[in-house]
């Protein structure tokens, strides 16, 4: 018996031939490439298998691949053919549907699974052909794949399958959940008794939904509750009834049943429980719920489902913190029409800043009511700097209330005065003014909160301050001549460069591709700290042209691996034709981003002669390097 490290050290050697095999498997002819491919859809390791599939796709004919379907003697080759197939997509549509008419039920089922498997709605009349098939297996794989299309015409095709022998009847099942027509909710239901379909069926009610299914399901549960597993079933009742876009109908018995599961020792027990009750509507045990709910899903983004309509809950939940707070605020967002203004500003001086700003100022756009506006502008001098800019439309909106306020105010800040008044609307040389009487920092502070009024970033003197305090202002100046494409301003940030390299200043000249800064630039490459290397060769990239694009392809050379990598992605997005050979021949490099960059060049002068490049960069060992080349091979 072969010895374990004999067994470990040929399988090495077979994956490392493997991999030099797939290297050079785009340059071999087409006879020794179908040769080699096939030795290499044999290999055990799935990473090469996986690669071996993304160049049979590129290169496999569709003979080919027929053929590969048609060996009845080798598993593995007919299994790849099938995941060939899928891969290639919409390309395997029209010879699928050909396979539909092989006298072969293996092929008809291979081709049933493809179509399957690419969705796509013009198969649904073939498949529905093979309905009437003598094979059982080619009807049951048939009514999936006509499930999975999601089409309702083909209803009075698949209801006679209910009553079927159990292979065709729970394929039916499943595919009437799919389909999710009203059509099949009572033919459905008449199964949830029969022990072996019932739970599918079950589910298939759930996934199709309505008030039909609804009151079936809880009349099935009332009945029968002691028998069910109550994890499965309420969770199927919590999922209907959370898709209601109104009151559910009342059903005697049904909050009864549930509310003991609020105590059940399944977790999952709980919240569905939790999740039925406050769909249900208004009861006893909403605040219960509402504690079980939130204990698990402390997620703020969204507002769960079960809430949708539960606009009653606005005043105890704005009265909450965390979690059920923000959801208050997500119901005020949706029933802004329906909350007491003076509650709704209480709730804004509890807040939680600046985490919950986003759904608080979604919510007070909706509210039009003026006399949220002190509310609005003392949450806005609570809020810290960097994200007061969130509440600028809230400002707008309130905006004569607010100026009124500013004027009667005598606890706001002057900077903060300032800066409302900006954004209000103040004229700009009262502004400017303002601004001149303040020290630099505050200065700077303004300006950064009030870069949206054009008219006053214009009137600013930048080229006095740059000259005076050139690395006290030149960030902010850069920030603004990209923003507002103020290129009056790049003779002096490029005098400023020179000596002072910030990355705000590299990246502002970039942006505005300005190719006089490029010797600037290029010379700061070899002395700058790793983070500002990054920002140079990124606005390199940006201002492209033949002396950025020779800097970058020297920067791959001289810089080190991180920053290289950086280089290869900046000349990627500025390459030519030109630049074809230098990324040829780093096809093989160790690093995959370095691929990547690759793939994008090649994708993007997609030649015949370069389609062979793509399709090596198809079988590349990285996902994302494979699945970009396959995407330029696929368009």
């Amino acid at each position: 018996m072969m010895a374990l490290q004999d067994i470990r050290e040929d399988f090495d050697t077979s994956f490392t031939e493997s991999v030099r095999l797939l290297e050079t498997l785009h340059n071999l002819q087409p006879a020794e490439r179908s040769e080699a491919l096939e030795r290499l859809l044999r290999n055990p390791s799935p990473d090469i298998r996986g690669r071996s599939f993304h160049i049979g796709a590129a290169f496999l004919t569709d003979d080919q691949l027929t053929a590969y379907l048609r060996n009845e003697t080798d598993d593995v080759i007919r299994n790849a053919g099938l995941e060939i197939l899928k891969m290639r997509g919409s390309r395997s549509f029209s010879l699928s549907l050909s396979l539909l008419k092989d006298t072969d039920p293996d092929i008809v089922l291979q081709a049933i699974q493809i179509l399957d498997n690419l969705r796509d709605p013009r198969a649904m009349e073939p498949l529905r052909h093979l309905l009437y098939n003598r094979d059982s297996n080619i009807i049951q794989a048939a009514i999936i794949a006509i499930g999975h299309l999601g089409d309702q015409r083909a209803m009075p095709d698949l209801l006679p399958f209910l009553h079927s022998d159990p292979w065709l009847q729970m394929a039916a099942v499943q595919a009437l959940g799919d389909i999710r027509s009203q059509q099949a909710v009572r033919p459905l239901a008449k199964l949830l008794t029969d022990l072996m379909a019932g739970p599918l069926a079950a589910e298939s009610l759930a996934r199709i939904g309505g008030k039909t299914a609804h009151r079936l399901l809880v009349s099935h549960w009332l009945k029968f509750r002691e028998q069910l597993d109550d994890e499965v079933i309420i969770g199927l009742l919590s999922h209907v009834i959370e898709g209601f876009t109104k009151q559910p109908p009342e059903i005697p018995g049904f909050r009864e049943s549930i509310a003991p599961s609020l105590d059940d020792i399944l977790g999952a027990v709980r919240v569905s429980a939790a999740k039925c009750l406050l769909s249900d509507g208004s009861g006893p045990e909403d605040k219960k719920s509402l504690s079980v709910l939130s204990a698990v899903l402390p997620e703020q983004n969204i507002l769960p489902s079960c809430l949708r309509r539960r606009k009653d809950l606005i005043p105890y939940l704005l009265g909450q913190s965390g979690p059920l707070k923000i959801w208050g605020f997500h119901l005020v967002s949706r029933y802004p029409k329906s909350v007491d203004t003076a509650l709704l500003c209480r709730a804004l001086d509890g807040l939680d800043l600046p985490e919950s700003l986003e759904y608080v100022v979604k919510a007070l756009l909706r509210v039009k009511d003026p006399l949220v506006a002190p509310a609005v502008l003392n949450l806005y001098v609570r809020t810290p700097g960097p994200f007061r800019s969130m509440l600028n439309p809230l400002l707008r909106t309130h905006r004569s209330r607010i100026r009124n306020l500013l004027d009667h105010s005598h606890d706001i800040d002057h900077e903060t005065r300032l800066v409302v008044s900006a954004l209000l609307g103040a004229p700009a040389l009262r502004i400017l003014s303002g601004i001149l009487d303040h020290a630099h920092d505050s200065r700077i502070r303004i300006i950064s909160q009030i870069r949206c009024r054009t008219d006053i970033m214009g009137r600013i003197p930048w080229n006095a301050w740059l000259r005076k305090e050139p690395v006290t202002y030149s960030p902010l100046a850069a920030e603004i001549a990209a923003k507002t494409n103020m290129r009056e301003l790049l003779p002096m940030l490029r005098s400023i460069l020179i000596s002072y390299p910030h990355p705000k200043i590299i990246v502002a000249l970039g942006e505005l591709k300005d190719r006089d800064c490029l010797p600037i630039l290029i010379s700061h490459l070899g002395k700058v700290k790793p983070f500002a290397k990054v920002h140079i060769l990124e606005s390199l990239g940006r201002i492209g042209g033949p002396a950025a694009r020779m800097a970058l392809r020297n920067a791959t050379l001289t810089l080190g691996p991180k920053e290289a990598r950086i280089a290869y992605k900046a000349l990627s997005g500025c390459a030519v034709e030109e630049d074809l050979d230098f990324f040829r021949n780093a096809l093989d490099h160790p690093d995959w981003y370095v691929r990547l960059s690759c793939t994008e060049v090649f994708g993007r002068y997609a030649r015949p002669e370069n389609v062979a490049v793509l399709a090596g960069l198809a079988a590349d060992s990285n996902f994302m390097v494979a699945q970009r080349a396959v995407s330029f091979l696929a368009s």
